[in-house]
Formats: C-alpha cells, sequence, structure tokens
C-alpha cells in the first residue's frame, strides 16, 4: 500500500498513536476497533496498517513511546556522572525528570496499567522487549553507581516507579487530595508537592544519606 499524497508520516503516527493511546485506556485493546480509531484520528483505515500493520502494532506503538521518552534518563545519568554530582541531586533531577514524563505520557501509562491490571503484568513483547531491559540496565547504572548490588536496588526501584505511575495518572482534582492542598492551589504547586514527596521517597529507598555524598560535588 502506497502512503497517502502528501502525507507527514511523523504527524500521522503522531495521531494515531494519541487515538489509539485514548480509545485503548477507555475501552482496552480489545473494545476499540482499528475503525474507531483511524476515524479518531482522521485518517484512511488502511493508514492503520501502512504505518503499524495491525491493531496490536498500534497497542505496541503506543506503549513503546513511552519508554523510548523514558530512555532519555539514561543519557541523563550519564551526563550526570561525568559532572559527579551527589546521588540525592541525582535522584531529585531524574525523579523529577521521570514523573514529568509520565505526566506527558499519562494516556500510555493508563493504558500500560490497565493491562497490568487485567492480566497481572505487562504485554508479552512488551514486557520483554522494553520493560525489562530497562529494569536490568537501570538496576545495574543505579548499584553501580551508589556501590550496591543490582538485586539489592531493583524491588526498590520498581517501588520507586510504581509510585511515580500512580500520581501520574491523576487528575488535578485529586492531586490536590492527596496532598491535602487547599482547592484554590493552582495545578503546578500541587505537581510540584508529589514530586518533592518522590524525590524524599527516592532517597528513603535507594538509602541515601549524607555519607553517600562522600567525594561528590553539588
Amino acid at each position: 500500500m502506497s502512503r497517502p499524497v502528501n502525507a507527514d508520516p511523523v504527524a500521522t503516527k503522531r495521531r494515531l498513536r494519541e487515538a489509539a493511546s485514548q480509545l485503548f485506556a477507555e475501552s482496552g485493546p480489545d473494545g476499540a476497533s482499528v475503525r474507531k480509531i483511524a476515524a479518531k484520528a482522521g485518517v484512511s483505515l488502511g493508514t492503520v496498517g501502512l504505518y503499524f500493520g495491525n491493531k496490536q502494532g498500534l497497542y505496541e506503538a503506543c506503549i513503546e513511546a513511552m519508554y523510548d521518552e523514558l530512555e532519555t534518563l539514561r543519557s541523563a545519568f550519564e551526563g550526570a556522572l561525568e559532572r559527579e554530582v551527589s546521588p540525592h541531586v541525582l535522584a531529585d533531577r531524574l525523579v523529577r525528570a521521570g514523573f514529568r514524563i509520565l505526566r506527558r505520557r499519562q494516556l500510555a501509562v493508563r493504558l500500560f496499567m490497565r493491562t497490568v491490571v487485567a492480566q497481572g503484568e505487562a504485554e508479552a513483547q512488551i514486557r520483554e522487549r522494553r520493560q525489562r531491559p530497562l529494569l536490568d540496565q537501570l538496576s545495574a547504572d543505579v548499584a553501580g553507581y551508589l556501590g550496591a548490588s543490582p538485586q539489592a536496588i531493583r524491588l526498590p526501584l520498581q517501588t520507586l516507579m510504581a509510585s511515580m505511575g500512580r500520581y501520574a495518572l491523576s487528575s488535578e482534582r485529586e492531586l490536590r487530595l492527596m496532598t491535602g492542598l487547599d482547592a484554590e492551589v493552582d495545578a503546578e504547586t500541587a505537581l510540584e508537592a508529589v514530586e518533592d514527596h518522590l524525590v524524599r521517597a527516592a532517597a528513603l529507598l535507594l538509602e541515601l544519606s549524607p555519607k553517600t555524598d562522600g567525594g561528590r560535588t553539588q
């Protein structure tokens, strides 16, 4: 099948992923037809097959886009190592950046969690191609930095990531409810309060203390 004349493949794929993420998150992959997704994205039915093959390919692409953005945290981690920032500063930067990514990818997080709730785990393709490698690499990187074993770091990291994912799903109203902030407080203030909490949680989960910062600059 040929590509439509004057089509912008990047923009078209993005529209399809956004439309699919919303419909998948609302109805589940089984409840959202390719026809509905194409209509919501404003493209022909054949465009889905052209860019993603089938509905399963489109589903995986929605989740993959979130993982692609999360992978950028590794570059930030490596850059921080070169600058020898302290563990507390590093945790602060990465937790805030990671949480903002998950907030931007809220539909993908909803879709991912819907599958986990329904099946008790991520889809096999996503689990083996993205989830497991990301956890393996993050555990190894953080463990090496802190002088711990990857096994000791793995569950604390996953607990932190699960918390970030849960808060990332929250509406502005729920964030205010969770933080106990007044309803008149702006959304950004509530969001920053959650970020501050997640940074503190990271320090506790990873057992960061002042002695951990020995020899590293702020």
